[in-house]
């Protein structure tokens, strides 16, 4: 005698629909935390070009308020940013600041390219400037900072 075969039904998940849902979680995940490794190293890149913007309308602010030509030095080899009163320094007109790592300074130039291992910007006492520009690079950015000689403001340029 031949038992009627009873069809079993199932409230769950197959083993192969589980392991397809979990296969897509991890690929959305992984993409996920790239894009969002590489928005944060954006993000700090940006924020180091406004700090380096900022420290140099400081300085053209000093020399405005002090009557007194200020200096900003970017050292290229060393990826370091001095800012100093001309004449008659003292410490507390002294400013050094260092790109952190994966960062540098470069020479930006329209003309030719020559082997400077700095780059000087002045600001001056009536509000000009000695004019000028630098560029930040990273591994995938890059921004260039511009001082206008005559107005001496500055600006970011992508």
């Amino acid at each position: 005698m031949i038992l009627p075969h009873k069809v079993i039904k199932s409230n769950g998940f197959s083993l192969i629909e589980v392991v397809i849902v979990v296969s897509i979680m991890a690929i959305m995940a992984t993409v996920g935390v790239s894009n969002l490794s590489d928005t944060q190293s954006r993000l700090s890149y940006e924020r180091e070009v406004s700090n380096i913007r900022s420290f140099l309308v400081q300085a053209r602010n000093q020399s405005l308020t002090s009557k007194s030509t200020f200096s900003a030095k970017f050292d290229l080899q060393a990826n370091l940013l001095s800012i100093k009163k001309v004449k008659g320094n003292s410490k507390k007109d002294n400013f050094s600041y260092k790109l952190p790592a994966g960062l540098k300074f470069v020479q930006a130039t329209g003309q030719q390219i020559n082997n400077k291992k700095f780059v000087e910007l002045f600001f001056f006492s009536d509000g000009q400037s000695s004019g000028g520009s630098i560029k930040i690079v990273s591994a995938t950015l890059s921004k260039l900072i511009k001082v206008e000689w005559l107005g001496g403001s500055v600006k970011i340029i992508d």
